[in-house]
């Protein structure tokens, strides 16, 4: 009764590659969507904006994102999204302009990508590729 059907240190042998395995393909295919998601948002905020709101937006954005990277209190990329959109929201609110959250996240979305330096993304066919993350 005591005895296991198998060697326990075979199954932490295959979860330790399993784990492996899954960090491998797992990572690539989490840059991608990153990027999709990225891709999205900016599409939907250059939809849903005037061209004056936007003006607006960008600039109050792109000083907010340059803010944040400068001055957060967390190194955090979460913590710094919702402190630069909170920025945003409270600089447009004084300013008497009402625009949705989510155009206000898909501007401070765009700005960080706009900010962003070249990176190396793993293409999608062999070679390599250099890609601006955004």
């Amino acid at each position: 009764m005591g005895e296991l059907p198998f060697a326990p240190t075979s199954l932490t042998a295959i979860l330790a590659d399993l784990a492996f395995v899954l960090v491998l393909t797992g990572g690539p295919l989490l840059l991608r969507w990153l990027q999709a998601s990225q891709s999205a948002a900016v599409t939907y905020y250059r939809a849903h904006t005037t061209a004056g709101e936007r003006l607006v937006l960008d600039g109050l954005a792109k000083d907010a994102v340059a803010w944040c990277e400068q001055f957060a209190q967390s190194p955090e990329g979460a913590a710094k999204f919702k402190q630069a959109s909170a920025l945003v929201q409270s600089a447009l609110q004084r300013r008497g302009i009402r625009v949705d959250l989510a155009e206000i996240e898909a501007a401070v979305q765009s700005a960080w990508a706009d900010a962003q330096p070249l990176t190396e993304v793993p293409p999608a066919r062999g070679g390599v590729g250099s890609r601006r993350a955004g």
